[in-house]
């Protein structure tokens, strides 16, 4: 059940990636990206496999607002996740949630994660209701 939750992780920084993922696998599939560029990729070959997104917001190759406007343009239904040093960060798109790189607990990423899955399955349950997608099973 909790394995075929796919959440991505797009920071540049090593450490924050590796972080994460040991914070998040287990109750789910990590997917670690240091570009934006190819988690947007990812996302767009890969149709409703991502659950959430945890995105970074500052990244050399392109920033965590333009990551985050073109995974919710390729997929509205993804739970977009901001990792930030700075609170005052701009990521113009309606964001999931929030979390600052210092301070945040292990539980709080868990906890959000969690959220952020259910609520991309409610989301794309809502879609497929509205299309006449019949659930599986």
């Amino acid at each position: 059940m909790g394995s075929s939750q796919t959440i991505l992780v797009i920071d540049d920084e090593l450490g924050a990636r590796s972080a994460l993922q040991a914070i998040l696998e287990g109750p789910h599939s990590v997917k670690l990206f240091s570009r934006g560029s190819e988690a947007i990729n990812f996302v767009r070959g890969n149709p409703d496999v991502a659950h959430a997104a945890f995105v970074d917001f500052t990244m050399p190759e392109m920033d965590g607002a333009t990551v985050c406007r073109l995974l919710a343009s390729v997929d509205p239904t993804l739970s977009l996740i901001g990792i930030t040093g700075n609170v005052a960060a701009d990521f113009q798109v309606p964001l999931f949630a929030t979390i600052e790189k210092r301070g945040t607990t292990v539980e709080q990423v868990r906890e959000k994660a969690a959220q952020a899955v259910a609520a991309t399955c409610r989301s794309r349950q809502l879609r497929d209701q509205a299309r006449g997608v019949r659930p599986n099973g």
